[in-house]
């Protein structure tokens, strides 16, 4: 009998995507810097939370009117979310670094 393909999310559910202590406790943390940096700036408006699950499958597809899409998204929904990013911008050192922390996926 053939081997059922795998799918694209096993990746996902490895061990290796299990996040860090120092994620689980620095996020809120990085979370509410966003918060704060955003209010200085001018403020945040979110409309539809009511639509955003607080678990389970989520996708959210930016238009990215800015370099701060990521930042905007994580303060305004209430739950962790993951991102996708290009493959070429893990290999930058101190961008890298930061979107491996916040446990972002490569795509190409």
């Amino acid at each position: 009998m053939p081997e059922l393909s795998k799918s694209p999310f096993d990746a996902l559910k490895s061990a290796e995507t299990r996040p860090s202590l120092s994620y689980l406790l620095l996020y809120p943390a990085a979370k509410a810097f966003a918060v704060v940096w955003l209010w200085a700036m001018g403020g945040l408006r979110s409309a539809g939370q009511h639509r955003v699950p607080s678990r389970g499958g989520l996708l959210i597809l930016a238009n990215h009117r800015s370099e701060a899409d990521p930042i905007v998204m994580q303060a305004a929904l209430r739950r962790r979310i993951r991102f996708v990013a290009k493959q070429e911008l893990f290999s930058m050192k101190i961008w890298g670094a930061v979107i491996r922390w916040f446990r972002a996926i490569p795509i190409d």
